[in-house]
């Protein structure tokens, strides 16, 4: 396909150029004169044209001549040449399309262009319209510094620098979509835009304006979002260190064979932000993609639900329950937590306090409420306090925090709801344990953040809240279980998070560039065990680092005869990108199995217990956090 940019040499063709091969074209004298553009563009045969000619907003007033030139008879120009040779016409049209005087706008919101600007641009949509094939991109986008020495205050935007702009611009120039389309990031003051990437005093302009878009078509179209601003530094200086490619939605498991193969797949790529030293996803996938019929169980999980147990006992340990209270389990899945809460409050003949589940899943959520626990099915955040009817002496997330896009809103929630006596339970997959012991599969699109103990502490001393312990745990890999209470809370820290500080200073750009080409060379072992294994093989543990190792390493079906699950909701369904079916453990008396595969490799002992109770003779191979070929006498 033969893609041009006319105006290839301003700013965004150039950050267009650099990503994608396009054909760059187009002087002032080449667009406003139709006989010479048709000459030009009939040598070329574009397929699409990407129309980013334009004078420049504070030019228009000097240069209207020419601006008629470019901006108007130029646009018409090319929309008559795109008619005639029936070709997509993308044009770059400006958020200063509209008033500036609510904010918000969705594409079909009234148009009131605030310049004369604006005005030549709403000139180049009109004639862009009359191509049958067309895509008007409303965005505003800037130099990759800011080059001013102050930025306004009341001025709000949805506009981003070019290197980020232009990246969403090139993923919707290739859809079928005809229409208009806004393009741009989180609404922030030009001030926040600026300090992003440079150091500025703060102005003001005499009336308040706020140009900020509703970019909710985009995002149903793309089903991603960039992730450009750390939520501790607010700075979207970032380092990309590790990139596996295209990848499935691990937990989105499909009903047919011809699903798992044809599944959509997204970017899976990891950056940290150098200021905060907290790692993150460079792109987010639409939340309902992923977490509205989830296929993990907590209670398909026996040492999960020990570990709930034992996380009781260890929480009673900072706050006295009365029958009364409320305990909050964020993420609660199935209920399973709060069962095994229960369960230990009787045991310890203790009262049993009121227990709710919130979680955004409704198929578990259903299961969770079918289990006797009070659910609410929605996404936490800073506003769900108001639906509760008081303060809460414990809340729990367990293996959910790193899901979570807006972190922030998260943290202002708990701050919201918490007691001031009381304590949140806070457990994460520990990014230092993961990088040491090469669980590079605990990275999948689910997993949205990568925490240390630095960067967390900085963003809850932000919101009012306080680290007062800290333990490690074998749960999920090796996770970090976070005691949190509120600032002024009567309990004291202790010194625990001390020596997370001193740990993690040795997690530098060398550091995170190292372990990624140690992964690689991990990886082509992994590869090269499995190519050499002789007889029938299956896998066991149909977990979402599973799908990933397996599309990682392009295992497939062929390979794979099938994967072995408990949970009998993930039975008979498929493992996306592989063609893999997941069955349950019976096979094992039917057929002979001469390897296993441990997908789920942070459970192996158990798995291998439990597989060699059932009665299986053949080897078991372990990949994670080493190679292991394991025979069974």
């Amino acid at each position: 396909m033969i893609k041009v940019i006319i105006g290839g040499t301003g700013m965004l063709g150039k950050s267009l150029k650099e990503l994608d091969d396009f054909i760059c074209f187009g002087s002032d004298k080449d667009i406003y004169d139709f006989k010479e553009l048709e000459v030009e563009l009939n040598r070329i045969k574009p397929n699409i044209i990407i129309n980013a000619a334009a004078i420049k907003s504070e030019k228009v007033v000097e240069e209207k001549e020419k601006s008629i030139n470019i901006n108007i008879i130029g646009a018409s120009n090319i929309a008559k040449y795109c008619i005639k040779n029936n070709i997509r016409l993308v044009y770059i049209s400006t958020d200063y399309i509209y008033s500036g005087k609510c904010g918000n706008y969705k594409e079909d919101d009234e148009i009131l262009p605030h310049n004369l600007y604006a005005w030549t641009k709403l000139a180049g949509e009109c004639s862009t319209k009359l191509v049958d094939n067309h895509l008007i991109i409303r965005t505003s986008f800037g130099s990759n510094t800011f080059p001013y020495d102050g930025a306004y205050i009341n001025l709000y935007t949805s506009k981003d620098y070019v290197d980020i702009i232009s990246k969403m611009i090139l993923e919707v120039i290739d859809s079928n979509y005809i229409g208009v389309i806004n393009i741009g990031t989180d609404k922030k003051s030009m001030f926040e835009y600026a300090i992003r990437r440079n150091i500025v005093n703060k102005t003001s302009i005499d009336e308040e304006l706020d140009f900020s878009l509703n970019t909710d078509l985009y995002k149903s179209m793309t089903k991603y979002q960039h992730y450009n601003m750390c939520p501790v530094s607010n700075s979207d200086k970032k380092i990309k260190y590790f990139d596996l490619g295209d990848m499935p939605i691990v937990n989105n498991l499909t009903d047919t064979f011809e699903e798992s193969i044809n599944v959509r797949k997204f970017p899976l790529s990891v950056s940290v932000f150098e200021e905060s030293n907290l790692s993150v996803l460079d792109i987010v996938v639409d939340p309902d993609e992923m977490f509205s019929n989830y296929t993990f169980r907590s209670a398909t999980n026996k040492p999960y639900y020990d570990h709930c147990k034992e996380m009781y006992r260890y929480i009673l340990g900072y706050v006295n329950i009365k029958k009364d209270d409320i305990c909050v389990d964020i993420g609660g899945n199935d209920g399973t937590l709060l069962l095994a809460f229960n369960e230990t409050s009787e045991e310890l003949g203790l009262p049993t306090c009121e227990k709710l589940n919130i979680d955004p899943s409704k198929n578990v959520s259903s299961i969770s409420l079918n289990r006797g626990i009070n659910t609410m099915v929605e996404y936490f955040g800073e506003n769900t306090y108001k639906n509760i009817s008081k303060k809460v002496k414990i809340i729990v997330s367990t293996n959910v925090f790193q899901h979570l896009y807006d972190i922030k809103s998260f943290v202002r929630g708990i701050n919201n709801l918490l007691d001031d006596n009381g304590i949140w339970c806070l457990e994460f997959p520990y990014w230092a344990n993961t990088m040491e012991t090469n669980q590079f599969d605990q990275v999948y699109h689910e997993h949205i953040y990568y925490y240390l103990v630095t960067p967390l502490n900085k963003l809850f001393e932000n919101n009012n809240l306080k680290i007062v312990n800290i333990t490690e745990h074998f749960i999920h890999g090796g996770s970090l279980r976070l005691i949190i209470t509120k600032k002024d809370s009567k309990i004291l820290p202790d010194n625990t998070k001390q020596y997370y500080f001193f740990k993690e200073k040795k997690f530098d750009k060398s550091y995170y560039l190292k372990w990624s080409e140690n992964i690689e060379d991990h990886l082509t072992k992994c590869k090269n065990v499995i190519n050499s294994l002789d007889g029938n093989i299956v896998g066991f543990g149909a977990a979402a680092k599973g799908c990933i190792f397996l599309n990682k390493l392009k295992i497939d079906h062929k390979v794979i005869k099938y994967v072995i699950d408990d949970t009998e909701s993930k039975q008979n369904k498929y493992i996306p990108g592989t063609g893999i079916k997941i069955i349950d453990r019976k096979i094992l008396k039917e057929e002979k199995i001469d390897y296993i595969l441990i997908m789920a490799h942070n459970f192996s002992d158990y798995i291998i217990r439990s597989l060699n109770e059932y009665g299986y003779k053949g080897k078991y191979v372990v990949f994670l956090p080493e190679i292991k070929i394991i025979d069974n006498e």
